[in-house]
This record gives structure tokens, C-alpha cells and sequence, in this order.
């Protein structure tokens, strides 16, 4: 269903969304009513301590098509054969899996050839890819905008106390278990919303995997993962809730390629950020988005049956979509970007605006508060 764009002016009009225009949508479509497995992997660092701002949560998922899950994994062997001859030399010497650790070690020359080969099986197997990442600050400031809501209609200019409070109520919740699991779910619950809602729209069941842990904080995400579709999930939307078929985390990554693409990817959307933080930063606001704000784009649209503001969409300057389209030597992400379900990279700002990088439309959209 289109989406209503309304501007300050007071001109509307009505354009596609992102999950109709993206390549992806007709890549899928093909599995229609097919199950899904769905490869999750994460990485983070200095995130749940709260402490340092740039600390960060990065997770990524690679979705397979079960009945195709085999043919993929004898292409992804050819492929493997060749990423092991360059990060060894030696034809004699094995590897056990992809790492992206050893992955970003290669040439430029070798990541982008191994890259490209690994986004033609996704396609020619219609696997698609979902990312989301957040930083601490980013954290810490999302708290602090919910807590604002119906409040003030922007942070303060000296937030630095309610900053501090913020993280002083994270690191209490993310130091007891289940409390732990609902702070990771309040800021996963963008990226897992819009896993929910890209397979409803084909109708697909699917099923999580992830790589077994030990730590204390993986088992919290994981956790949070499973909780948030029996949960918020179900009782929003029960129909997209009944399509998630549970999560199985006993396989070692060794063991699955699938698990070995979500390594990769999220390696990938890391370094991204990593490399290029002005998409944390650019165009957000202290300000709210709010049901009475307003912004110069607005989108409305239809959920649930009911109509209301989704949110404000603004321009990405050109220098940025760049850094999107074209392999610069470092991050391969702008090599995967046909495969990313909906066209849509989501992140949280570090003012902690809940964001969407529309990455065919080239619009920052941030999602209501």
C-alpha cells in the first residue's frame, strides 16, 4: 500500500514504499508461503556497560529458503575454496569456516571478488540480508526520549543528567536477566519488527538460528530475540507472530554456512558504520517526532487498520549515498545492498532516533518516538 507523504507546506502525495520498490521484494516473492530459515548473528563491544558512548550492538541475519538451503551451501563451497586459497596461499592448508575477521584481512581486490560472487548465490537462491546497529549513546539517548514522551517536545540542550540517568538505569536492568533481555528488546525491536513484517508480507513462516553461547550477555540477546515475538509481537500483530516457528541456537557455526553469511554481514555493517559515522549523526534532531510534531516530510500510512503519522523521511546528501553505492575498498556492504530485505538498513542515532536508511530511496526515515 502506498505511503502518504505530507510536507510543510501543506502539499501531499503519495509515493511507494521501500518494500515495493526493492529488488529483493521480487527475489522473495518467488518463495512465497515457503519457510525461511533465518541466520542471526551479533557482535558488540563496550555495549553493555554503558559507559563508552562509542561502544556498540551490531547484529545481522541472512534469510534462506529452506528447500534451497542445500543447493546454496554446495555453491557457497566453490566460494569457500577460493577464500581459503587467499587468506592462506597454501593449498594445503584448510580452514574450517568464514570468518569475517580473516575476511576483512584480504585485499580489496579479494573482498570485492568474493563479495560479488557470494551476493549472486543470494540472489540466484532468494536469500535476502537484514541489519540493524546502535551505539551506547545511541542507547542512553533512546531512553531518554521515551521517557520524554508527553513531556517536552525536544531533549534539552543540557542533557548531560538525564544522559547520565539514563545509563545509570540501563546498567541496573542489563545486570538482572530478564530485565537484561527486556533493555536489549526495547532497542531490537526495529529490526525484529521489520523481520516480522517483510515475512508477512510474502506470507512466509521462518525460523531463527543462532551460533551457541556462553556469555552472559549473548544469552540476554538471544533471549530478548525470542521473547519479543511471544510477547509485544503477538499481541500487536498475532497473525505475523504465529509465522515465527521458534529459534534453535545448538548448531555451531562450523557446522552452517547460513550462520557463517550472518558472521560476514554483520562484520560488514560494523565496519560500515564504524568507518562512516555520519549516518548516526546527520540530519537527527533533539527534537521529537511525535503524532503533533511537525516535520517537512512526514509519512502517513494504514497499520492495523488504523491511520496515523509513521514517522519523517528527509533527503541523504549525495557525498553519504555515495559511501551507500559504491565499494570504496573497506566495507562490502554497498555490494549486498540488492539483497536487503525491503531495501531498508535500520540504526538508532546516537540522539537515539529509532532510524531507517532507505537505501533505493535514499531518505533517512525516522520513526515516530
Amino acid at each position: 500500500m502506498p505511503r502518504e507523504l505530507r510536507f510543510l507546506d501543506g502539499r501531499s502525495t503519495y509515493a511507494p514504499t521501500p518494500l515495493e520498490t526493492a529488488r529483493i521484494t521480487r527475489v522473495v516473492e518467488r518463495y512465497r508461503g515457503q519457510l525461511y530459515k533465518i541466520f542471526v548473528d551479533e557482535s558488540f563491544r563496550s555495549y553493555f556497560g554503558f559507559e563508552r558512548p562509542t561502544g556498540y550492538l551490531c547484529y545481522g541475519a541472512v534469510g534462506i529458503p529452506e528447500k534451497e538451503y542445500i543447493y546454496l551451501k554446495r555453491s557457497m563451497a566453490k566460494i569457500f575454496s577460493k577464500y581459503e586459497r587467499y587468506v592462506t596461499g597454501d593449498p594445503d592448508v584448510r580452514l574450517s569456516e568464514f570468518k569475517f575477521d580473516r575476511f576483512k584481512s584480504l585485499s580489496p581486490d579479494e573482498r570485492r571478488d568474493l563479495a560479488r560472487q557470494i551476493q549472486r548465490v543470494l540472489k540466484a537462491y532468494g536469500c535476502f540480508i537484514t541489519a540493524f546497529y546502535i551505539r551506547t549513546q545511541g542507547a542512553a539517548m533512546e531512553h531518554v526520549r521515551s521517557d520524554l514522551v508527553g513531556q517536552l517536545t525536544e531533549i534539552p540542550e543540557d542533557y548531560q543528567s538525564l544522559y547520565e540517568k539514563a545509563v545509570n538505569e540501563l546498567k541496573e536492568n542489563a545486570s538482572e536477566g530478564f530485565a537484561q533481555s527486556e533493555t536489549i528488546a526495547s532497542v531490537l525491536r526495529i529490526p525484529l519488527s521489520g523481520l516480522s513484517h517483510f515475512m508477512a508480507y510474502f506470507e512466509c513462516p521462518y525460523q531463527i538460528l543462532c551460533d551457541p553461547r556462553e556469555a552472559k550477555e549473548d544469552k540476554a540477546v538471544l533471549a530478548a530475540i525470542d521473547a519479543f515475538f511471544s510477547g509485544p509481537m503477538d499481541a500487536i500483530a498475532p497473525t505475523e507472530a504465529r509465522l515465527y516457528k521458534g529459534m534453535d541456537n545448538t548448531i555451531a557455526s562450523e557446522d552452517e554456512v547460513g550462520l557463517q553469511l550472518a558472521d560476514l554481514l554483520t562484520g560488514e555493517v560494523r565496519m560500515f558504520f564504524e568507518l562512516n559515522p555520519e549516518f548516526l549523526t546527520d540530519q537527527s534532531s533533539r527534537t521529537l517526532v511525535t503524532s503533533s510534531s511537525r516535520e517537512e516530510i512526514e509519512m502517513w500510512t494504514t497499520a492495523m487498520g488504523i491511520y496515523h503519522k509513521y514517522g519523517s523521511l528527509s533527503k541523504i546528501p549525495q557525498k553519504l549515498m555515495e559511501k551507500l553505492e559504491s565499494f570504496s575498498g573497506a566495507s562490502c556492504l554497498p555490494i549486498y545492498r540488492p539483497s536487503f530485505a525491503a531495501g531498508l538498513l535500520s540504526l538508532y542515532t546516537d540522539f537515539g532516533q529509532p532510524r531507517h536508511i532507505e537505501l533505493y530511496e535514499g531518505n533517512f526515515f525516522q520513526q515516530i518516538d
